[in-house]
């Protein structure tokens, strides 16, 4: 019998029956057809089904089942599923191993009689007869599912083969990952001076060590932790946190709360109409701030200058006697007339020179 097993998916075994092979004398374009009827994928509730039933019982329809170019014609007169040969072997170049590649290309349709037009045809599956075996051909799914399957795997290996090698970031370069330090550190006991200088006072470090032993060795171990947690994919983290905050640095949940229940949340606002009252808050602050700007402006501009001299007299009174000098109550002497020596014409008073006569 064939090596399929009843467990396997039919796109995942080989069938082969020898014996079977024998009764048909090979594979050839007459045989094909019965010879694919005893494999696993064979469905007996389609037309060649009920034609190989038939010819279990009558030599007549044996006989049909026995020639293709018959057989075939018989199953384009009826409409429903059916098995036919859509692909022959192929003539080769190199005839060592056969004259052909010795392959037959079955499938299984949906026929629909459509007159005066054409049968409509649907594939359900693809088979393939090379030499003693038959296939069935995988659907598109499982290919591309086995493709990118084994893309994966290789991805893996590849990360696992990446992952011991040099890291490199553009702002420390390379990398490499630090030796694990130990965690026991051996410290001398005493100190020796170099020849010629001198050397430390042994009493003093003895108390310093005896008065100090937590102290160092936790300092010690501190230093150690710090070693040994280094790790340069940090700096990697911390850059990957920067670009996060810069692109979704303006974006907050109280300005833009959500708002439904659990399944069906949306955001209160959209994007628009957030950025639209952040451009008016900052306008109307860039106008307060301009404001307050031309207030302390014309604050700092000083007085204009004037030349003025200030004028301290009070101001006078309505109704009150104008206070007057000591001068103003004695009579005034008038002034005599100014007689030249050289001269005989009198200088007199402005009516004196009006008159001459008088």
């Amino acid at each position: 019998m064939g090596s399929a097993q009843d467990n396997a998916a039919l796109d995942e075994i080989q069938f082969s029956n020898p014996a079977v092979l024998q009764y048909w004398q090979g594979v050839h374009p007459n045989s094909v057809h019965g010879y694919f009827s005893e494999s696993p994928f064979f469905d007996h509730t389609t037309k060649n089904g009920v034609l190989w039933g038939q010819a279990m019982n009558d030599p007549n329809t044996l006989m049909l089942y026995s020639d293709r170019q018959r057989l075939e014609a018989t199953l384009r007169q009826r409409p429903g599923t059916e098995y036919m040969i859509v692909g022959d072997p192929k003539p080769v170049q190199d005839q060592s191993q056969g004259l052909d590649t010795g392959v037959y290309v079955i499938r299984k349709q949906d026929r629909v009689k459509r007159p005066p037009r054409e049968d409509q045809l649907t594939t359900l599956g693809t088979y393939y007869v090379a030499g003693q075996n038959i296939y069935q051909s995988p659907s598109v799914y499982d290919v591309v599912g086995n493709h990118l399957l084994s893309a994966m795997t290789s991805l893996s290996k590849f990360m696992d083969q990446a992952a011991p090698l040099p890291i490199f970031n553009p702002a420390t370069g390379y990398t490499w990952f630090p030796p694990t330090a130990s965690k026991s550190s051996k410290a001398p006991s005493t100190t020796f001076s170099r020849e010629g200088s001198v050397g430390p006072d042994q009493s003093a470090s003895q108390r310093a060590t005896s008065a100090e032993p937590s102290a160092r060795s936790s300092s010690a171990i501190g230093a150690t932790n710090t070693q040994a947690d280094f790790d340069p994919r940090d700096a990697l983290l911390l850059e990957h946190s920067l670009r996060l905050a810069l692109a979704h640095g303006d974006e907050y949940m109280d300005e833009n709360p959500l708002r439904g229940e659990p399944g069906n949340f949306v955001f209160t606002h959209t994007k628009d109409h957030l950025r639209a009252r952040q451009a008016q808050a900052e306008a109307a602050a860039a106008k307060a701030k301009e404001k307050e700007a031309a207030e302390k402006a014309k604050a700092a501009v000083p007085a204009a200058f004037s030349t003025k001299m200030k004028d301290d007299t009070p101001a006078p009174v309505p109704g009150a006697k104008r206070k007057g000098s000591k001068a103003d109550g004695k009579k005034r002497r008038k002034s005599k007339a100014a007689t030249s020596p050289t001269s005989t014409s009198v200088v007199g008073t402005p009516s004196a020179m009006a008159s001459p006569e008088a």
